[in-house]
Parts: structure tokens; C-alpha cells; sequence
């Protein structure tokens, strides 16, 4: 019996997985990268947001949104929604839900809380406060969920 042929095909499947793994790596690695530009180009979208939503849009906002035949805050707005969108469907941005009991008498509290922590660290989120089911729905990133549970963990007891 030949083992030879059996030997080659062994090589060539494992040559074949190797292969197949650096592919998958390289495609993550990507994708993260991928991820990283649109979290940063969603920070900057939102701030020429709300900068044109206060109207004080900058020059060269103005301009694009002109070329574009939209107002500033219109323009701006349908681009972060989009890059968000992509953001939450590569799953770089996702949805957790926070129980904070009688949340109705925390609302205001919970708020400032949300906002320091942003100014403190940068992060991102989008927050509903559903003081009818009693719970924080907030959109983050994946690494920042621990960031968002911490800030909330004082207001669920």
C-alpha cells in the first residue's frame, strides 16, 4: 500500500486550512480597521452635526451640504445615520439594556451621569430611558459596555 499520495493530501489539506485561517485573520483585522475609520469619521460627523444643528456650521460644511442640495444639519445628519448604521450592522456598535429600578425618579441624574462620562472618556452612546419598563437602552461600542454598565450600576439598587 501506497502512503505516499495519502501523505501529499495531508500536506496539501493543511496548507489549504493554514490558508484558509490567514485569510479569516487578515478579513478581522480588516474589518476592525474598517470599523475603527467609521467610529472616528462617526465623531466627526456628529460634531459638524451639532455644530450645524446650532448653526454655526463651518465654512467648508456649508459648501458640502450646498453641493449636495441639502442644509448643513439635513446633510450631516443622513451621513452619521449612515455610518452608524453600518457601524451597528458589522456589530462594532451594539444595543444593551440596563434595569434600573424606579428609574422615573432617577431620570435626571442617570442623564448627568451618561453626559460626565462622556466627557471624561469620549465614548460614544446613544441612551433611551424607558422609565415605563424601567430600563437604559444604550447603543456603544463592544469595549465600552463595561464603561456604560459601571456608570448605570449606581442607580440599580
Amino acid at each position: 500500500m501506497n502512503t505516499k499520495p495519502a501523505k501529499k493530501l495531508g500536506i496539501a489539506l493543511v496548507i489549504v486550512a493554514g490558508t484558509g485561517v490567514s485569510i479569516a485573520f487578515y478579513q478581522t483585522l480588516t474589518r476592525r480597521s474598517e470599523d475603527a475609520q467609521r467610529y472616528a469619521e462617526l465623531h466627526r460627523l456628529g460634531s459638524s452635526y451639532q455644530r450645524a444643528w446650532t448653526g454655526q456650521p463651518r465654512l467648508s460644511e456649508r459648501v458640502a451640504a450646498l453641493v449636495h442640495f441639502s442644509s448643513p444639519s439635513n446633510y450631516y445628519r443622513a451621513r452619521f445615520d449612515t455610518q452608524r448604521q453600518a457601524l451597528i450592522a458589522s456589530g462594532y456598535l451594539l444595543e444593551i439594556k440596563v434595569p434600573l429600578p424606579d428609574l422615573r425618579s432617577k431620570l435626571a441624574q442617570v442623564r448627568v451621569s451618561l453626559s460626565n462620562a462622556v466627557q471624561r472618556t469620549g465614548a460614544y452612546y446613544e441612551a433611551k430611558l424607558d422609565d415605563t419598563r424601567n430600563e437604559v437602552r444604550l447603543l456603544c461600542r463592544k469595549e465600552d459596555v463595561s464603561l456604560w454598565q459601571r456608570t448605570l450600576s449606581s442607580y440599580s439598587q
